[in-house]
């Protein structure tokens, strides 16, 4: 991938990535802020498209994402999210309700031990871990950072009022 002319502070650019399965869109908010959605690996890397994307924009772009969305569970929708909230610790975390449920906490907390290679138990399994590690470290911060943004019918995921955003 070769981007090296970031989009205007007052352009949305909504890009889209992926094989014809295991998409990821990125979505670009206003003033180097970004939200990425799902997420996919690049050809021939070990690392989120998104992530190979906004690094090629050589100006922080990474340092402004606002949210990370898992929309569903399947491997090649997630593969690299873990990674993408590594690199990003101000970002936002946000995935299904459904995956709120014990069944699912369950399922994280033992299917590491027993499946061969990475799976998408594994990506989730590696962002919950890192949510908890954020919440032990801020422990007086920011509370919003250290757990799941549970995603309901209707919910607004992200709200952005400063003055100066070119739009809402």
């Amino acid at each position: 991938m070769n981007r090296s002319i970031p989009p205007k502070p007052d352009e949305l650019e909504i890009s889209i990535f992926g094989p014809g399965r295991g998409e990821c869109i990125l979505l670009h908010l206003g003033v180097n802020e970004w939200c990425v959605v799902d997420s996919c690996m690049a050809r021939g890397t070990r690392e989120p498209v998104a992530l190979e994307y906004l690094r090629s924009l050589n100006n922080d772009a990474l340092n402004g994402l606002k949210l990370v969305v898992a929309t569903h569970w399947h491997d090649d929708h997630i593969g690299g999210l873990a990674s993408l909230l590594r690199l990003a610790p101000h970002a936002r975390f946000s995935c299904s309700m459904a995956l709120r449920s014990s069944e699912f906490q369950t399922l994280v907390s033992i299917v590491p031990n027993a499946t061969q290679g990475r799976s998408g138990v594994d990506e989730f399994a590696t962002i919950l871990e890192l949510l908890l590690e954020r919440a032990n470290a801020r422990a007086a911060q920011n509370r919003a950072l250290e757990s799941p943004m549970w995603a309901t019918e209707n919910r607004r995921l992200l709200h952005m009022t400063e003055p100066a955003r070119p739009f809402p």
